[in-house]
């Protein structure tokens, strides 16, 4: 089964697009609640006290209380999302805390692993010196020697052999190397004491950085949990209250709809009422 792989500009334009569309969908149930409430408060206005005896004055007060309960939920809504961003705030405050206090100890762990590094290279470089001191020392009792043991052959022979002079210029050599080999075996001793640290220090410093990321992941679910909670529970409610809101007005509208209709069915009938009595007066002055 093969697995998409996303990138990191991916994977965040992928939760941009996810919380656009919460947004989204929120805003859109925040809408037809707003939408619902005005359709209540419009049918309300409509249906007069006086026209009791045809809507019924209970269906007109349920109406009444349907709205001002919808006046409590949104209050209630209101004070929810308040307290949610209380708790939003306090959760990221937190994580803020803790990644601070990593990278506190994340700088102070580098300080610590950098003055390390450079207390055992001093005391490489010093050992070293003293090293080469003493090696210097004995380069140049040597060199002393030898031109001693070539004057007192010269004064005796008359000239130095070859042999003499190889095995001088051996004895000069190898010290000399060892004079070499001291600056690269402090070299070599000091960037393996630089790289053996600093990894160590890279492990540590993976594993805290991976301590943020975790925290900064479980902070992430944490808000995500508690903001669905919170909004479940709003919601459960005003789901409630918009399935009997739907129903009064299903029936209310209808009523002021048939209401209307009677209404100016009477009315045309006054009119047509007064229109005949009028027909008639005009007769009546006719015939006399």
């Amino acid at each position: 089964r093969e697995t998409l792989e996303l990138s990191i500009a991916s994977k965040a334009m992928a939760i941009r697009w996810l919380d656009l569309a919460k947004k989204s969908k929120r805003k859109r149930f925040h809408d037809r609640g707003e939408q619902l409430r005005k359709q209540i408060r419009d049918t309300l206005e409509k249906m007069l006290p006086s026209d009791d005896w045809f809507f019924g004055r209970e269906h007109r007060m349920e109406g009444s209380a349907l709205l001002d309960e919808s006046k409590k939920l949104t209050d209630d809504h209101q004070i929810g999302e308040a307290e949610l961003a209380v708790k939003v705030r306090k959760i990221n405050a937190d994580c803020r805390i803790f990644t601070d206090e990593v990278n506190e100890k994340l700088l102070k762990k580098r300080a610590e692993v950098e003055s390390d590094i450079s207390e055992a290279n001093d005391k490489i470089r010093i050992n070293m010196e003293l090293r080469v001191r003493d090696l210097n020392r004995r380069l140049e009792e040597t060199r002393r020697m030898n031109e001693e043991e070539e004057e007192k052959v010269r004064q005796e022979e008359g000239a130095v052999s070859s042999e003499l002079f190889a095995r001088h210029e051996e004895s000069i050599n190898h010290i000399e190397k060892m004079l070499s080999n001291e600056t690269q075996k402090a070299e070599s001793e000091q960037s393996k004491n630089e790289t053996e640290r600093r990894n160590m220090f890279s492990q540590e410093e993976r594993v805290m950085m991976r301590s943020i990321t975790d925290k900064k992941r479980q902070t992430k679910l944490d808000i995500e949990r508690i903001q669905s909670n919170t909004r479940f529970e709003l919601e459960k409610v005003e789901k409630e209250w918009r399935l009997r809101a739907t129903k009064w007005l299903a029936i209310a509208v209808r009523k002021v709809e048939v209401k209307a209709a009677d209404d100016l069915r009477a009315k045309a009938a006054e009119e047509e009422k007064k229109k005949n009595k009028k027909k008639i007066k005009r007769r009546l002055r006719e015939y006399n």
